[in-house]
Formats: C-alpha cells, structure tokens, sequence
C-alpha cells in the first residue's frame, strides 16, 4: 500500500510531507506509526529538540517555510487547534486524520 501511495503520489508531483511536533531523537517511533497506518511521507520534519513551542507554533513557521516551494493542496492533522490555525490563517483546506 505504501509504495502505491507513493508512486502515485511521484507520477502526479505530488510529495507527501510530515510535519510532526515530535523531536528527531522520536524518529523511530514516528517511523513505526506512519508504516502501522500505511502513510507514505516524501519527506519528515521534525520539531527541533528542546523546542517547547506548542505544535501550532511549530507548524505554522514551517508551513509558511513550504509555501515559499511548495503549492499546498491540503493538511490533515490530528489536533484541531492546530487545523483551525491553518485553515484561518492560510486558507488551505484542513482534514482531521482518517477515522
């Protein structure tokens, strides 16, 4: 499954990017979780250690980075502060995360 969602997502120019508040050191237990709910990811961005910013803060900084590169056509996310943030202020459509 996650290699079709990933060549699928190739052929179309579309990369899958993982943002997670979680810091780099958690690295394999991200690894495990995305593989456990088949969620191919093109590239993963971790919260730098020792950062203790709330996951808004972290994620809307690097998503203003993204859309210096990237065109978003969407963000699911699990926390819906989080979805609510970026839904208001960047105008691009948010998901919560499949039930």
């Amino acid at each position: 499954m996650i290699l079709l969602a990933q060549d699928f997502a190739h052929l179309v120019g579309f990369k899958i990017i993982i943002l997670t508040d979680r810091p780099w050191s958690m690295e394999w237990c991200t690894l495990m979780q995305l593989e456990k709910f088949s969620i191919p990811a093109s590239v993963i961005y971790y919260m730098p250690e020792k950062d203790y910013r709330k996951a808004v803060e972290f994620k809307v900084e690097a998503i203003k980075r993204l859309l210096e590169n990237y065109d978003i056509k969407g963000i699911y996310d699990d926390n819906e502060q989080v979805r609510r943030v970026i839904e208001q202020q960047f105008k691009i459509p948010v998901y919560p995360p499949f039930e």
